[in-house]
């Protein structure tokens, strides 16, 4: 099996558990049986497991496959992907410091603000722009199924919540029409308008401070040692 496809696999999984342990033919049962926060432990920990073992099984087969573009070797491509990665992963952490009405875990905010009005899921979307940012240096089969599978996520994940909000909660309604999962769409369409006085300055500020952090110790982090470490604990070598 060519290890693309094996990333490919892993990726199912992980999408297959959020799905289907949220949806609302089996949520409902376990929250019954075990209670909201017996359900929610239980979940985040299967779905712990399962993007861990996306993580291990990238880890094994990365810059593998076949070689689909070699962007890396043009001038200014890798300096734009370094930007356009750090910019928004300022944004995705920046994103986590504004009420989220329509997250898992929501909160007593109803209208949209900051960069709810951009997209409703702004950490799914921006975390999925970082790793689509990856995709201009990383041409081989199985980076471009890992990197591509965080956008693709970004929009799946975030519609198959709406989807169950919008049934649980009437309340959101007024939310849900001014706002939309793709990005600038609602503001495009003038169910909105951006407003950068609502951006929360500390999480601006910590994003910043966190994204220099990571890129700093960028290749410690991710590269090739710490994912054998982690294949090697897994398979219990």
């Amino acid at each position: 099996m060519a290890d693309w496809v094996g990333v490919a696999i892993a990726w199912i999984a992980f999408a297959g558990v959020h799905l289907v342990g949220s949806s609302s033919a089996l949520r409902p049962r376990l929250v019954a049986s075990l209670g909201e926060r017996g359900f929610q432990g239980l979940y985040s920990a299967v779905v712990l497991l399962a993007f861990v073992w996306l993580i291990v099984t990238y880890g094994d087969s990365k810059h593998t496959g076949p070689l689909l573009w070699n962007l890396d070797a043009v001038p200014g491509v890798a300096p734009l992907s370094m930007a356009l990665t750090a910019f928004f992963l300022v944004l995705t952490v920046a994103s986590q410091f504004q009420p989220q009405p329509a997250r898992l875990v929501p909160s007593t905010e109803k209208r949209a603000r900051g960069f709810h009005r951009v997209t409703r899921h702004p950490g799914f979307v921006f975390f999925g722009a970082v790793a689509l940012s990856h995709l201009l240096v990383n041409g081989f089969a199985s980076d471009i199924v890992f990197f591509a599978g965080f956008p693709i996520w970004a929009f799946v994940g975030g519609a198959h919540l709406d989807a169950r909000k919008r049934a649980a909660d009437a309340s959101l309604a007024h939310y849900y029409a001014e706002t939309s999962l793709v990005p600038f769409a609602a503001i495009l369409s003038g169910r909105n308008h951006l407003a950068l006085r609502e951006l929360p300055v500390l999480g601006l500020v910590a994003g910043v401070l966190a994204t220099g952090g990571l890129l700093a110790f960028h290749a410690t982090l991710f590269g090739g040692a710490p994912l054998q470490l982690l294949t090697r604990a897994m398979s219990g070598s």
